[in-house]
């Protein structure tokens, strides 16, 4: 099964322009002609430095429609918060000048969730103190783009990669109902969808208890419209969990989530919240626990959304100190 990175740049080479048209400016994109694309080779020579690795992801020639010239759009895609990033790109860029010698688009995307930060993308260039030059390149880093603000453009790269984009981890069952009907809305191949689909898979792999909300949210919609979305969740079969909303099969623990119970709905949260914090911190001790079971709703959701940017326990433990006083 291929990982993340695969994924990515086999949507980048499935919908190229359709990235491009998301995420570059519009006048820029425009004068590029359609399906001229053409991947070459990313091979570097040695110079790049010992132990790095000579391949870009992704290299495309493309031409220019106003001077007929040809265009290198060079993208990286990152999947960790590399603080060496500017320099690494301009290490290929200078390589891609020095081999093929034209313009050069270099862009890099980002899909981690945390830092939410954004990522240094200038880079500049000294001797002994003295500037001789600057680089910079086009950073795309998805979790400072909230998924919302994509809902109404129609382009199968944005129904994979709301995904990706910042949102609270309570809303991660509403993100993946929501790029699903995304993606059945739009005219794609069965392979193009099946592409897109196994992108959101992916990054929204969802749990037993954000099954059962995805599932609720799903029966609300007109059977139209959700017997299309059923068609994408078949990751819920290999899992052995049928969903079977008109035979009832999951009625029963949905009802009790749609009634509104409180009780229940505050177990999830603190459930989700002490799972990231094993899985970021490992044990976190039996005071810590104990002072965030004492928290309310609101700032059990707050919590889940800010622990992404932590990383030490001090900042767990500032948190508390700053949201826990009057929360009882």
């Amino acid at each position: 099964m291929p990982d993340h990175d695969d994924l990515f740049k086999e949507l980048i080479c499935t919908f190229f322009f359709e990235f491009l048209e998301l995420f570059i400016d519009e006048e820029y994109v425009s004068d590029l002609e359609r399906c001229s694309e053409i991947q070459l080779d990313k091979e570097f020579p040695a110079e790049l430095g010992p132990g790095r690795a000579h391949r870009a992801d992704l290299v495309f020639s493309v031409k220019v429609k106003s001077s007929k010239k040809q265009l290198l759009i060079h993208i990286e895609i990152e999947s960790s918060n590399n603080k060496n990033i500017a320099k690494r790109m301009f290490f290929y860029y200078s390589s891609l000048c020095k081999k093929y010698d034209c313009e050069i688009l270099p862009i890099a995307i980002f899909s981690f969730r945390s830092p939410r930060k954004p990522v240094q993308t200038e880079l500049t260039l000294l001797a002994k103190g003295r500037k001789i030059g600057f680089f910079s390149f086009t950073a795309i880093q998805l979790n400072l783009m909230d998924w919302r603000a994509y809902l109404g453009i129609m382009n199968p790269v944005a129904s994979a990669l709301m995904s990706c984009m910042r949102y609270r981890e309570m809303e991660r069952p509403e993100v993946k109902l929501e790029s699903l009907r995304h993606l059945a809305s739009q005219m794609l191949t069965p392979e193009e969808s099946a592409l897109v689909q196994r992108v959101i898979d992916a990054y929204l792999d969802l749990s037993d208890a954000e099954k059962i909300i995805f599932a609720q949210k799903l029966k609300e919609l007109e059977i139209p419209e959700r017997t299309k979305i059923m068609t994408y969740i078949t990751s819920w079969q290999r899992e052995g969990m049928e969903i079977g909303l008109e035979k009832g099969r999951v009625e029963g623990r949905v009802e009790g989530l749609a009634e509104g119970r409180a009780e229940g709905s505050l177990h999830e949260a603190l459930k989700l919240v002490k799972r990231m914090l094993t899985k970021k911190f490992g044990n976190v001790g039996e005071e810590i626990i104990q002072r965030i079971e004492a928290l309310n709703q609101d700032r059990l959701e707050q919590l889940a959304e800010d622990i992404l940017d932590f990383s030490e326990m001090s900042d767990l433990e500032n948190w508390l100190i700053h949201n826990t006083s009057d929360a009882e």
